[in-house]
């Protein structure tokens, strides 16, 4: 079992994502970081807020001030799915199954 806080390999190594953190802020800036190799910084913070947000059912705010709390492998086993689909260059809409109208 993991100590809190540490990261374990994802599955596939031919993606450019190596780990998938425990907590959630540490999930948004990886998911963030691994979407800055194919995507602008603007529109890589945009996707990843998107993704985390739909997939742990949490608001952007809870997500950054939530340091402590360990995401279960069930959604993080999610997250990484849908990480990897955005990588494979699959539009966010299709990936989180909505889209939003301003």
């Amino acid at each position: 079992m993991d100590a809190p806080g540490e990261t374990r390999p994802i599955g596939n190594p031919s993606t450019l994502v190596q780990h998938i953190p425990k907590t959630p802020r540490a999930i948004l800036h990886e998911v963030q970081r691994s979407l800055e190799s194919i995507y602008p910084r603007s529109e890589a913070q945009a996707i990843a807020r998107e993704v985390v947000e739909h997939t742990l059912g949490r608001p952007f705010h809870r997500i950054l001030l939530d340091n402590s709390t360990e995401v279960p492998d069930a959604e993080r086993e999610k997250l990484q799915a849908a990480l990897r689909r955005l990588l494979a260059h699959e539009p966010v809409q299709y990936v989180v199954g909505a889209t939003s109208f301003c």
